[in-house]
């Protein structure tokens, strides 16, 4: 049996699918090696569905107590782990990493808390000067040597997942039909595009280009559907309150593009090979530099204005910056996206 490498990644669904990368990185430079996540209960079904993962450790940062920390860091300890990669490091979970004497600990060098860490990475990530991805292989690099090559995170999807999946296309009438997935929110993680552009967007697509449209939309985010559904001229078909990540990354699977802003549900869709078309806001925090899906086929739309180095909403003189992204070249660029998929099919 070779090294037990921990990952720690406790966040949200698009960083934590972004993360994986590490774990491909790791099995491709130690293919013996046992990967271990620590995760969220949110998003740890999604790591498990990673090939290159070979364990996932539940953790609730948001609910955690020193006894979830004490707890955490025995099961840690008997796991003999040689290292913990930090990728979203919290106190917490550095001090379960001591704790469990694991000897080798990587995390960034910039926090109150990293003199817990014996290999420091001195990277600020707020400059998104280059990609997630690219900033997690940084903390791998400084417990083993990886290869110098992008990583693609990928996903399996299990067959009960693909069943409902079967059965909700069935429902809507898109079995064996082509359609693309929008989902206009966005859980507040970046400016995104106005709902009535989604709207417009929509009745284009299913107008122009003959493709079909089926809205997704996250537990708390049934509002926006139904303000999004007052712009149409047609009511959207609505896949609403997915029971499973799971289950909602096997319908986009299906799809032939997924469109939406800057959200985890993005890179879902790019974990299982499905095209993507996003849009994204000019703050410097949020660029597609540093947050662009990392499939084989996508596109980013930013509005025609400066980058800026934080929004700051109405204050600013190209606000709404989002509203100036116009529909017509939009449905133009898809079209092409489109055809080139169609293409890379046969």
């Amino acid at each position: 049996m070779g090294p037990t490498y921990i990952v720690l990644r406790t966040d949200k669904i698009g960083d934590v699918l972004l993360s994986l990368s590490a774990a491909e990185a790791i099995k491709d430079a130690r293919p013996s090696s046992r990967v271990v996540y620590v995760a969220s209960p949110s998003t740890s079904d999604l790591v498990r569905a990673c090939p290159a993962v070979d364990r996932v450790i539940e953790y609730d940062e948001r609910a955690a107590s020193w006894r979830a920390t004490r707890r955490l860091a025995r099961e840690m300890r008997s796991l003999g782990a040689d290292a913990a990669i930090f990728l979203r490091p919290t106190f917490r979970t550095a001090v379960a990493a001591v704790l469990a004497g694991i000897p080798v600990r990587a995390g960034t060098a910039y926090r109150t808390y990293s003199v817990l860490f014996n290999r420091r990475v001195r990277e600020h990530r707020r400059r998104a000067a280059r990609h997630e991805t690219q900033y997690n292989l940084a903390v791998v690099r400084a417990v083993l040597e990886v290869k110098d090559r992008a990583y693609v995170p990928r996903i399996t999807v299990p067959e009960s997942s693909r069943s409902y999946a079967q059965m909700v296309l069935r429902d809507f009438g898109l079995a064996r039909k082509a359609f693309a997935v929008i989902h206009p929110g966005s859980a507040g993680s970046a400016r995104n595009l106005p709902i009535a552009s989604y709207a417009a967007l929509a009745d284009s697509i299913e107008r122009e280009i003959g493709v079909h449209i089926l809205v997704t939309c996250g537990p708390e985010e049934e509002d926006i559907v139904r303000e999004m559904d007052g712009f149409r001229k047609t009511k959207s078909r609505v896949l609403a309150g997915t029971p499973h990540l799971l289950d909602l990354a096997a319908v986009i699977s299906e799809a032939c593009v997924f469109i939406s802003g800057s959200t985890g549900p993005m890179h879902l869709a790019s974990a299982v090979g499905t095209p993507t078309f996003s849009f994204f806001s000019p703050a410097r925090s949020c660029s597609p530099r540093r947050w662009a899906p990392i499939g084989a086929i996508k596109q980013t739309v930013l509005p025609p204005v400066p980058e800026c180095p934080r929004c700051i909403g109405r204050e600013c003189e190209h606000y709404d910056c989002m509203a100036k992204i116009e529909t017509g070249p939009v449905v133009k660029s898809l079209r092409a996206l489109l055809a080139t998929c169609r293409q890379e099919s046969y």
